[in-house]
C-alpha cells in the first residue's frame, strides 16, 4: 500500500515518466556501483572503458563518467577517430547534452593534435594518409550538418561549429560562408 501511494505521488509529479521495472533499476544500480568501484580504484583497462560507455548511456549528464572516459582513452592509447565515430552514433540521441559536446570537443582537439604530430614526424598514420587531415574536418562538418538538419537552432551544435572555425582558423574556407548563407535563406 505504501509503495502504491509513492508511485501514485510520483505519477502526479511527473505524469509523463514511466516507472522502470525493479529488475531494470537493480541492473542500473549495479552498473553504477561497478562504475564507482572502478573509478575509486583508478583502474585503467578495457573493462573500465566499456563501463564508462554503459554509465554514460544510463546517465548522460554524468560528467565524471565523461571525464574518466577521456582519461582512459588517453592512458590506453586508443584510436580517437574511433571515439569520434562512437560519438557520432550516440550523438543524435544526445544532441542537447552539454557533456557529450564538451567531450567531443576535447577528443577532436586531441585527435587533430595527434594526427598533426604524426604528420610532422612523418610517422605512419595508419588508415589515414597525410592528406586526410582535411577529411577529419569534413567528417566533423558532416556530423554537424546532420544535427542542423534535425534542429537548425541547436545551440550546442552552433557553439561547436564556431569553435571549430575559430580554433582551426577556417574562416577563409568558402564552404563556411556558403553554409551560413544557406542557413539564413532557410530561416528567413
Amino acid at each position: 500500500m505504501k509503495e502504491e501511494k509513492h508511485r501514485y505521488r510520483q505519477l502526479l509529479i511527473h505524469p509523463n515518466v514511466s516507472c522502470s521495472s525493479t529488475d531494470q533499476l537493480n541492473a542500473d544500480k549495479e552498473v553504477m556501483g561497478y562504475f564507482r568501484a572502478l573509478f575509486v580504484s583508478k583502474e585503467v583497462s578495457e573493462r573500465a572503458l566499456e563501463l564508462t560507455a554503459e554509465t554514460i548511456m544510463l546517465s548522460q549528464g554524468n560528467y565524471t563518467a565523461w571525464h574518466w572516459r577521456r582519461s582512459l582513452l588517453h592512458q590506453l592509447g586508443k584510436d580517437l577517430g574511433q571515439e569520434i565515430i562512437w560519438l557520432n552514433t550516440i550523438g543524435l540521441g544526445m544532441e542537447k547534452n552539454f557533456q557529450i559536446w564538451h567531450h567531443r570537443r576535447c577528443i577532436f582537439e586531441m585527435w587533430v593534435r595527434q594526427l598533426k604530430d604524426k604528420q610532422d614526424s612523418k610517422q605512419d598514420l595508419g588508415k589515414l594518409s597525410l592528406t586526410d587531415l582535411g577529411q577529419v574536418f569534413d567528417m566533423e562538418f558532416e556530423f554537424l550538418d546532420e544535427i542542423f538538419d534535425s534542429d537548425s537552432k541547436n545551440y550546442h551544435a552552433w557553439s561547436h561549429k564556431i569553435w571549430l572555425v575559430e580554433r582551426y582558423n577556417l574562416w577563409a574556407e568558402p564552404r563556411q560562408m556558403e553554409f551560413v548563407e544557406t542557413m539564413l535563406d532557410q530561416d528567413v
